[in-house]
């Protein structure tokens, strides 16, 4: 993966600094707060911990702390009020995600077929690019939006509602499309969306966030000590997947990026459809299988970045500095809904999406093939105070 020791005690200890000065610089209520603290587990404390044992330049440092402060800043504004429009009731809603999930499903039987339905998720490379070869390209939007958008809101009005057979209908559609597209990371939502859902729900959810985070890394790094004893065993799957890839492998992309497009021509978002084709890609490659080949040496794997290094990738400073202004923004967006909806019940169905912008999706591809557009025209939709209760509402944090 790329990691390399070269622990430094002084850089420890700025580490710890810096840890300590943001968080007071955070939030630590309602859905800004969240999403602070998010960035907080997943950005800056990996980061800090590998440019402690040498593994991160201090340029991407000092980008990497500039973007937190942006997005930290940028998300305490009121922009701009969520627009007046018609709304279905919660009912009609639930039905809504539970139909454009059921078509999706069907549609990945009748253009991909049985034979190239997959549960083992250690080939799914073998199944995915048939997969992406089958479907038509509308399913490139299609398919983020499903297993981002609607099967996460359908799981979590059907919890707020106790219609739990769509909880039912919400995980088996998560397996389908894991199982026709390849694509690991839906097998994984639902947990992910129930989890956090009954984990707001419990008073001082900070002290239990930062409990939790360093539950994963202590079993991580108990799991990676076993595997080092036990050679042939299973030990080290979970601290791989837990740890190593969902917390330092995109923090080390993000400083591969930064690092190699500061002394390389950049993107411009030659890729993005907003350009319209009028920008040239200087590479024969896209953005991230371009980093995929200079630092894993294979040019068909997608290095798939967050915010920070797509940024990077496009514009340089200018990319960074506009990706976390309008993640600021998002978060701030996502906020004002809050005492239409509660918190909760935003946050746990917005986590997907947001995950995806923080850790591994450019920011625009997001918004637009991801469905995150599409998210906040389905809330301005939800009625006044239709998914809100008491249960529903995260306990301010005095912590």
């Amino acid at each position: 993966m790329g990691f390399t020791s070269d622990f430094s005690a002084v850089n420890v200890s700025f580490a710890v600094l810096l840890i300590f000065i943001f968080f007071i610089m955070s939030k630590t209520n309602g859905v800004i707060g969240f999403y602070h603290q998010v960035i907080m587990a997943l950005i800056l404390i990996p980061s800090l911990v590998l440019y402690s044992v040498g593994n991160f330049s201090l340029l991407s440092l000092v980008v990497t702390l500039c973007s937190i402060f942006i997005v930290y800043t940028a998300s305490r504004v009121n922009y701009i009020k969520p627009l007046k429009m018609f709304s279905l009731n919660l009912e009609q809603l639930l039905w809504l995600m539970f139909l454009i999930s059921f078509c999706t499903i069907i549609s990945y039987i009748i253009f991909i077929g049985w034979s190239g339905f997959n549960l083992n998720i250690l080939k799914v490379y073998e199944y995915r690019e048939a997969a992406e070869d089958a479907l038509p390209a509308l399913f490139g939007y299609i398919s983020p939006a499903t297993s981002k958008i609607f099967v996460p809101l359908m799981i979590v009005l059907a919890v707020i509602n106790k219609r739990y057979i769509f909880v039912f209908w919400g995980v088996l559609f998560s397996v389908l499309i894991f199982g026709f597209t390849a694509h690991k990371s839906p097998l994984f939502y639902p947990f992910l969306i129930l989890s956090i859902y009954y984990f707001m729900g419990c008073k001082n959810w900070l002290k239990y966030f930062y409990f939790l985070f360093v539950a994963i890394v202590t079993l991580s790094w108990l799991d990676f000590f076993l595997s080092d004893i036990y050679v042939q065993s299973s030990f080290g799957i979970f601290g791989s997947f837990a740890s190593r890839r969902a917390i330092l492998l995109p923090v080390l992309l993000n400083d591969y990026f930064i690092k190699y497009f500061s002394t390389h021509e950049l993107y411009y978002w030659s890729e993005s459809k907003l350009t319209f084709g009028l920008i040239q890609n200087p590479y024969n490659l896209k953005m991230v299988n371009l980093i995929g080949e200079q630092y894993f040496g294979h040019s068909n794997m997608s290095a798939n970045t967050g915010f920070i290094g797509s940024g990077y990738g496009n514009a340089a400073w200018f990319g960074v500095v506009a990706y976390s202004f309008l993640l600021g923004w998002v978060i701030s967006f996502l906020s004002s809904f809050s005492t239409k909806t509660g918190d909760r019940f935003l946050i746990s169905s917005s986590f997907v999406v947001m995950f995806a912008i923080i850790t591994s999706t450019d920011f625009i591809t997001a918004l637009l093939t991801h469905g995150l557009v599409l998210l906040f025209l389905i809330y301005m939709i939800i009625p006044q105070h239709g998914v809100i209760n008491t249960s529903n509402v995260v306990e301010k944090n005095d912590a």
